[in-house]
């Protein structure tokens, strides 16, 4: 017997495969593919379309959660890989066992430039700017587990990862029942928000859409964003950042638990599928917006599901904190001896930790840390083309700590401060609040031109970072 499966994605076009077999399979919410296989037993996938060229349209088995965009070999123009001599290049037909996954790519058709330039997209976020060379992914998952139309509904387990634990998690049936909405808290009056805003205020359901297919979260570092799916995942960091905290304020509001349930699912999904490519030990270190927004994912997955690991990322994953999570590499405790605006404890960094000496001449990599205050002429200029200058960098924080508002509101509200990111919190505070009085002028005297806009959010959905802004205003109970 052979069946052919179609996906049409944002933009109208449809990835399609073809697989042969007497097979029982579940079309999920995001549009994956569970099919059960008996244990000891395979399919065939077959064929998918738009099939491979050569340098377009791959197709990636065991997505492993530590592997670099350039090494995905989903695409020639970001794999490091020879065009046509992929080590990694999924042959069709390819048999698939319990416990595999196949990723498909549908490549985007021109994009101006070299790898790395933007192209606008047509659909996901109408008009925004995009890196990726990947329009959509097709995610197929082989299961042992019953899945027939007898069995509830259920979340798909992780499909990035391969580490054991990802294995195993994908060996386990997860029914939806398991997500409790009574952990959400329902405080947030979205009328009262839209009037304080100025914004008209969406439906929850414009927010359901942006996290309604599957994440295509390949790659690990801040080059992730060349390979995400264009039509299924907003790319750069802090606009991901900027979708999730918006969408928190919903999960946060008055609407009823029927009516958040949706966004809800679609996010724990998110964040079941990044918890795997962590049990691989994937990297997220800061890189000024690059790879914000997933942490709170698997935060929120953990606490709707119950798993305290999950709940407790930054404790449950292996590695370095402050490289494996940018909400945990970016914040920091000022140590009392630093000058940090003139006293703030919590503080901001847009690089790693050590990235740039802290004493360098003029107009390049002023240290991040600030250990010492600054003097006249050596932040640089603020308008630096080549974002070496610390006066470039310190105006990030607009974007950085603008895009974590909605998401530092429902840390609080939910009593979860400590799991989000207890230094991330306190910044993102600080940052709403402004600085200690006088020290704009301060900032002037060192470098005209620096502009940071305290206490503005940071969005490219709808409202601008207006919604998140306005509802921490309203709701905030720090």
């Amino acid at each position: 017997m052979v069946t052919t499966y179609s996906k049409t994605g944002a933009d109208g076009t449809a990835v399609s495969v073809t697989f042969s077999g007497e097979l029982r399979y579940r079309v999920q919410p995001d549009k994956r593919l569970l099919v059960q296989v008996p244990p000891g037993g395979s399919f065939v996938v077959q064929s998918y379309t738009p099939g491979w060229t050569g340098t377009r349209n791959g197709a990636i088995k065991y997505p492993a959660g530590w592997r670099q965009a350039a090494d995905c070999d989903a695409d020639s123009r970001q794999s490091t890989n020879p065009p046509g001599n992929y080590s990694r290049r999924v042959d069709m037909p390819t048999a698939m066992i319990p416990g595999d996954v196949l990723i498909i790519c549908k490549s985007h058709g021109d994009i101006p430039g070299p790898p790395g330039s933007y192209y606008t997209r047509t659909s996901y976020m109408p008009g925004l700017s995009a890196h990726t060379v990947i329009d959509q992914m097709l995610c197929i998952q082989c299961v042992d587990f019953d899945i027939s139309p007898s069995q509830p509904a259920m979340l798909s387990p992780p499909a990035i990862g391969i580490s054991p634990l990802a294995f195993q998690m994908r060996a386990t049936p997860i029914p939806e029942s398991m997500i409790d909405m009574s952990q959400l808290p329902s405080v947030i009056n979205l009328a009262a928000v839209g009037v304080a805003s100025g914004v008209t205020m969406p439906p929850i359901s414009y927010y359901t859409a942006l996290f309604a297919e599957f994440c295509g979260e390949i790659a690990t570092e801040w080059p992730t964003h060349y390979v995400t799916p264009g039509l299924q995942h907003p790319g750069y960091g802090s606009f991901l950042s900027g979708a999730v905290s918006d969408a928190f304020v919903y999960l946060c509001s008055t609407l009823t638990p029927a009516q958040k349930y949706p966004l809800a699912r679609a996010m724990v999904q998110w964040g079941l599928d990044l918890v795997g490519a962590w049990t691989d030990g994937r990297i997220h270190y800061p890189l000024g917006g690059h790879c914000q927004g997933r942490k709170p994912l698997i935060v929120l997955a953990g606490k709707l599901l119950g798993v305290w690991a999950f709940q407790n990322p930054s404790l449950f994953f292996p590695g370095d904190p402050n490289q494996a999570f940018q909400e945990d590499g970016a914040y920091f405790r000022v140590n009392p001896s630093a000058w940090w605006f003139d006293g703030w404890p919590y503080g901001w960094r847009m690089n790693p930790v050590n990235a740039w000496s802290s004493a360098s001449p003029p107009n390049t990599n002023r240290g991040e840390l600030l250990l010492v205050e600054p003097v006249t002429n050596e932040w640089g200029d603020p308008a630096d083309p080549d974002h070496l200058a610390w006066g470039w960098k310190i105006q990030y924080m607009n974007q950085n700590c603008g895009s974590q508002i909605g998401v530092v509101l429902a840390a609080e509200l939910m009593g979860m401060r400590q799991q989000f990111g207890d230094d991330m919190c306190g910044m993102v505070h600080q940052f709403m609040e402004g600085p200690p009085a006088g020290i704009d002028a301060v900032l002037d005297g060192y470098q005209t031109g620096i502009d940071i806009n305290w206490g503005e959010g940071y969005s490219e959905t709808t409202g601008g970072g207006k919604i998140s802004q306005h509802a921490y205003t309203l709701y905030n109970p720090a």
